[in-house]
């Protein structure tokens, strides 16, 4: 089936006046997707809101994928489109034959590409992250929600990533069961996440989003086998134990008495 311009409404667009030695009516059949606009688009560009066009000249390969691209067009100069469209082409694949019935090895074609603040918003999905920290069980036994009373539940929160790899403006997708405050706890849990960040040219990029599933799993319940799970573990077999002297050390001389 034939793959018009129409799905990629993006950032790629049919070339309107092509050159006359260049290919006029190409059918497209692979372009990439949001995520991977958002990972080109470049870095000083994204984070100071500026937006770019380009246009981009390539040769059609055999099998429609296309190459020798470079900038015949690029608006504003000297922030990055230019070199952040020709790593897009590489996703680009032209169907053999155009519109017309042509074959389009050895053509040339116009490709428009377009970089909006949109593809660097909410719609940018992380879907598999390289996590650098995660919270402990310790962490999770801190935010543990009261009203579950140690019971068993699930929550899944919808993060904005920061380009340090940082969680912001968090909220609550979905948690089960309802009203029993695993939504809020995996709020507080927020923090303490950290993975790392998108990358462009080397350099880190924010703006993406990430949704965390967080399994609360309580004593004598084995948990959900979906997802990421903590579990916290109680009556430990401790070795040790402090000392009174040792807690004495230690007291917090305002809490005294």
């Amino acid at each position: 089936m034939r793959v018009l311009m129409t799905a990629l409404g993006l950032g790629l667009a049919m070339a309107g006046a092509a050159a006359a030695a260049d290919l006029g009516d190409p059918v497209w059949v692979k372009a990439p997707d949001r995520s991977d606009w958002a990972h080109a688009y470049p870095p000083q560009a994204a984070l100071a809101g500026v937006e770019g066009k380009v246009r981009l000249r390539c040769a059609v390969k055999l099998d429609g994928m296309l190459e020798r691209c470079a900038a015949v067009e690029e608006a504003p100069l000297g922030q990055g489109f230019a070199a952040a469209a020709v790593s897009l082409a590489t996703g680009m694949q032209l169907s053999t034959r155009s519109q017309s019935g042509h074959s389009t090895a050895g053509q040339a074609v116009i490709v428009p590409v377009r970089f909006t603040r949109e593809v660097m918003a909410h719609d940018a999905l992380i879907t598999n992250p390289e996590w650098l920290k995660k919270p402990n069980a310790d962490d999770l036994g801190r935010w543990w929600p009261t009203a579950a009373h140690g019971g068993s539940g699930r929550a899944v929160i919808g993060c904005i990533v920061t380009n340090r790899g940082l969680l912001e403006k968090c909220a609550i997708v979905s948690e089960s069961p309802a009203g029993q405050g695993f939504g809020y706890s995996s709020l507080l849990l927020a923090p303490t996440f950290v993975m790392r960040p998108m990358t462009v040219d080397g350099q880190p990029v924010g703006g993406a989003e990430i949704r965390i599933p967080v399994s609360y799993i309580g004593p004598g319940d084995p948990g959900p086998n979906a997802g990421p799970s903590m579990r916290v573990a109680d009556h430990l077999p401790w070795a040790t134990t402090p000392t009174a002297a040792a807690m004495a050390a230690i007291y917090p001389k305002s809490a005294i008495g």
